[in-house]
């Protein structure tokens, strides 16, 4: 597989994600900064996002890819126009620990983080104020939060071995998953809110049925501890990352691997597709920033656009379908 390389950081690169719209590539280092990236290119965009002070564990767009959200291990999280580069008032401080997580919600009214305080909390985008109170009921550290496409549900990943889901209104727990026999160190749900994809320290990828909380497949083949997994934007593929200093793309559906991308004797700390599905871009401690082009999802693509290109569908269909 072709690959594009990104440098710029000088530490560990821990989260790597693609605006919405798939122009720009956001990362966050242990170096304490978050850069922005011209997707295509691969060049550099301004300057670092600098004010973190210590390493930043994620950083994640808005639904409208003006703004950036970051975590930190300094305990705080701070909001930054992606266009500017400039910070958006003040840290949002409140956890006690390290912030391992932080993303917003569907309609960017909102920002859910995740904290090794093993508590999850809610804020507004715009104030920096806490909604509620924290969300608790982990017995460790959590390690990533995310919120449902509906925004009505919040999933998280914890060093206690489980999965939580949590209702966002009432802010109390409705089920938690059990099945991984390490720390979840991420845990995702699908483009409908119906499956969740979670990576864990026992070396798996396991896939779960939201309404009924059973495990529906495991996805073997790492060696070493899953660092991530998410799903592509329509559910179908998983990428995950792994200190067994691999990427492996997997069938949703039938938990096959597809493929393996092999970074020597650098462990991968994360990797994410892009809107499109066509590309995966990837961080690890090298420092370094990959942008893989997927073959084999990209030529499907193609092939299903050109097949329904001039059928009468449904939005949800021409979403299906990669017309739009």
């Amino acid at each position: 597989m072709k690959f594009l390389i990104l440098e710029g950081h000088t530490d560990q690169v821990n989260t790597t994600v693609y605006s919405p719209d798939g122009q720009r590539i956001a990362s966050a280092s242990t170096d304490s900064t978050i850069i922005i990236w011209d997707a295509k290119t691969g060049k550099q965009i301004g300057k670092p996002l600098e004010g973190h002070k210590d390493g930043v564990n994620s950083a994640a767009f808005s639904p409208d890819s003006k703004r950036i959200v970051s975590a930190s291990k300094d305990n705080t999280i701070c909001i930054w126009d992606a266009q500017t580069g400039k910070q958006i008032g003040k840290p949002l401080e409140g956890h006690t620990d390290q912030v391992n997580d932080a993303a917003f919600s569907p309609d960017g009214k909102r920002i859910v983080s995740a904290s090794a305080d093993s508590s999850i909390r809610i804020w507004d985008a715009k104030t920096g104020k806490q909604i509620g109170k924290p969300l608790e009921g982990h017995k460790d550290g959590v390690n990533s939060a995310a919120f449902s496409n509906d925004g009505k549900y919040i999933v998280s990943a914890s060093d206690d071995n489980t999965i939580k889901i949590w209702n966002v209104k009432t802010g109390k727990a409705i089920n938690t998953l059990h099945g991984h026999s390490g720390s979840v160190n991420s845990a995702y749900f699908n483009h409908n809110g119906k499956r969740i994809v979670s990576a864990s320290s026992d070396n798996t990828v396991r896939t779960w049925n939201v309404e009924t909380g059973k495990g529906i497949k495991e996805l073997k083949g790492h060696t070493r501890n899953v660092n991530s997994a998410v799903f592509n934007s329509d559910g179908k593929y998983i990428v995950s990352a792994a200190s067994d200093c691999t990427v492996r793309i997997w069938e949703a559906e039938t938990g096959k691997e597809v493929k393996k991308m092999e970074m020597n004797r650098y462990v991968v700390k994360y990797a994410s597709f892009s809107p499109d599905s066509k590309h995966i871009v990837s961080g690890s401690m090298d420092k370094i920033i990959r942008i893989w082009d997927f073959p084999p999802l990209q030529n499907l693509i193609d092939k299903t656009r050109e097949r329904f290109k001039d059928r009468k569908l449904t939005p949800e269909e021409r979403r299906k379908y990669y017309l739009e």
